[in-house]
């Protein structure tokens, strides 16, 4: 296993902390530094240091429906008919 220098690591710290999987980080490694390691030489020295690889936060999911009245003109569409197509709606998805 190659040895690597504190400001090797530090720049091992920062590609991780970019989420750049350990392919790429072994890519930057032998580009950057001149240093090549195996994927698993790799992977132990990250074990070994403590460092985890970012990953970047789930997307919220869309929203599927807008059960809102700020879009309801009541002149154009009475309030009683959007409560009942509401209470449909809500009875027939119980997951919502």
């Amino acid at each position: 296993m190659s040895r690597i220098s504190a400001e090797q690591l530090d720049k091992v710290r920062a590609w991780a902390a970019q989420g750049i999987d350990l392919n790429g980080i072994q890519k930057n490694l032998a580009a950057e530094c001149g240093v090549h390691m195996t994927y698993m030489d790799l992977r132990f020295l990250l074990l070994d240091h403590g460092i985890e690889i970012a990953t970047a936060p789930e997307p919220a999911p869309a929203v599927r429906y807008d059960l809102s009245t700020r879009g309801v003109d009541p002149a154009l569409f009475p309030f009683r008919t959007w409560a009942r197509l509401q209470k449909e709606l809500l009875y027939s998805s119980p997951a919502l």
